[in-house]
Parts: structure tokens; C-alpha cells; sequence
């Protein structure tokens, strides 16, 4: 019998690779105390309220931050939280996640609002042979070798990757991230806050609540002006939590206002790449 369905598989699959002889199941490790999730168990919640099954006493985590689900057999974060949840792998990539779900895959630690503070530890165990494409759906490992002296940032789909002092980063294409990459194209110039605006209504990644007419408008062209200091100022914050040494480079190099500006270190620039 076990061989005939061996056999049988084989046929169907036309050679391909075997499929997982075991489901998806993650031991999580938090205050010395361990938690299994799998499809016997298929839900675990997380947070400062007593109510959820892992309990973190961490200030930026949320009372119901967020849950860990087995879901069509595969290993699910999801957040609901307001500082947003990091899955940090060990194969170097951190994924950002806020009030979205996310793919758990390998091993690393899941961090409740900033790369600082406690964490759940997490490893992937009962599958037939680790994923190789940790890195998510539609996105590709990038191909910039750690080096101090270079970065990356790519935006793919509604993903934007970014690798620094050799760390992935792994966040939601936001508007203030092209800003960003705008300036970061651009080093030592400044450039006016309306020009960054108006150029992501015309590629179609602004929603135009001021249109393009904003430039013979100066009531709209402030607006405008103010809305992209929020933005990157925004994602500035973030950054800071998710990984700290990008964060701190961006926000010292950064200049926000009427006009903005990404000054460098001339003594050691950063090239990035796109």
C-alpha cells in the first residue's frame, strides 16, 4: 500500500520534487516558557493582556498584539497591533509587518514593536525541507554583497527592500519611502518638498489629494510641502524601531521642510543602489 501511493505520487507530480511529508508546525520560546503551533493547534495570540496565550510586559506592545495561525498549512503572523510586528530571521532578512499577515517560515524571533525589548523566539519543525525563498512572495534575495560602504533599496510590488550594514529589511511600499528614494538618488541636493509630491502624482504613487494645479496654488503647494515632511518623518520613526542602524543613518542625513535634503557623510558616503 505505501509503496503504491509512493508511486502513484511520483506519476502525478511527473517527476517534480516530493511534496512535504509532514505539516507545518513552529515551537515558539518566550520568559522560559515553550508553545507548539500546528494543525492540532492552530492558534496562539500574543500581547501585554493576561487574555493572550504568550503575555510580554514589552511598552511598545499592543494588549492583543497579534496571533499565530496554521492556516492552509502553512505558519501565519498576524498583526493588529499600533507599533506594527518584526519577524527577524536568522538568514539575515527582517520582515515589517503592521495590521497585515505574514508567512513564518525558518527560525529567528518575533519583536513586538522595535528591534529592541523581549521576543518570541521561533523554529519551524515538522516539514520535509526548509523553504530556500524566505525573503517572500515575489520579492528576490538582493544582489548587493554586505558592505559598509553600500546600500539598497527596491521597491517590488506593495514591498519595498532595503539592506544596509548587511541587514534585509523587508516593509510596505509607504509614501515616505519614495520620498526617501528620491533623496537618497540625489545626495547633497536639495530638492523642494512640492517636486517630491507632484513627482509621485505623476507615477501614480500619490493619491493626488492635492493635484498637480498645486504649484499655482500656494495654499496647496504648503499643504503639499507639509504632507511630505509628515511622511518621511513617518517612516523615519519607523525605520528607527525596525532596524536601528539604517534609522539613525537616514534621520541624521535627512533634512525635511520646504526643501529636503539627504546630506552625506563625505568622509564616508553610502552609494545605494535601486
Amino acid at each position: 500500500m505505501d509503496g503504491s501511493d509512493a508511486r502513484s505520487d511520483d506519476a502525478t507530480t511527473s517527476g517534480g520534487p516530493p511534496a512535504p511529508e509532514r505539516e507545518a508546525r513552529v515551537q515558539l520560546s518566550a520568559r522560559e516558557r515553550t508553545w507548539v503551533v500546528d494543525r492540532h493547534q492552530p492558534h496562539l495570540t500574543f500581547g501585554r493582556a493576561t487574555a493572550n496565550t504568550i503575555v510580554l510586559g514589552d511598552s511598545y506592545a499592543s494588549r492583543h498584539h497579534g496571533a499565530i495561525l496554521h492556516r492552509g498549512g502553512k505558519l501565519v503572523v498576524l498583526d493588529a497591533s499600533t507599533n506594527g510586528t518584526l519577524i527577524v530571521q536568522e538568514n539575515g532578512l527582517t520582515i515589517a509587518v503592521h495590521r497585515e499577515a505574514a508567512v513564518l517560515e525558518g527560525s529567528g524571533s518575533i519583536r513586538l514593536g522595535r528591534w529592541e525589548g523581549e521576543s518570541i523566539a521561533f523554529a519551524e519543525v515538522g516539514v520535509a525541507s526548509p523553504t530556500p525563498t524566505a525573503h517572500g512572495p515575489g520579492l528576490h534575495p538582493p544582489d548587493v554583497a554586505p558592505d559598509p560602504g553600500r546600500g539598497l533599496i527596491r521597491f517590488e510590488g506593495d514591498r519595498c527592500t532595503i539592506v544596509y550594514e548587511g541587514r534585509r529589511l523587508l516593509v510596505k511600499d509607504l509614501k515616505g519611502l519614495r520620498y526617501i528614494a528620491r533623496l537618497l538618488a540625489r545626495p547633497n541636493q536639495a530638492i523642494d518638498a512640492l517636486d517630491l509630491f507632484l513627482s509621485s502624482v505623476e507615477s501614480g504613487t500619490e493619491a493626488g489629494d492635492v493635484p498637480p494645479a498645486a504649484a499655482d496654488d500656494d495654499g496647496a503647494a504648503q499643504r503639499a510641502r507639509v504632507a511630505v515632511t509628515v511622511r518621511i518623518k513617518a517612516v523615519l520613526r519607523k525605520l528607527e524601531h525596525c532596524h536601528p542602524p539604517l534609522g539613525s543613518h537616514l534621520v541624521a542625513g535627512i533634512r525635511t521642510g520646504r526643501c529636503c535634503e539627504y546630506r552625506t557623510d563625505r568622509s564616508n558616503p553610502i552609494a545605494w543602489s535601486f
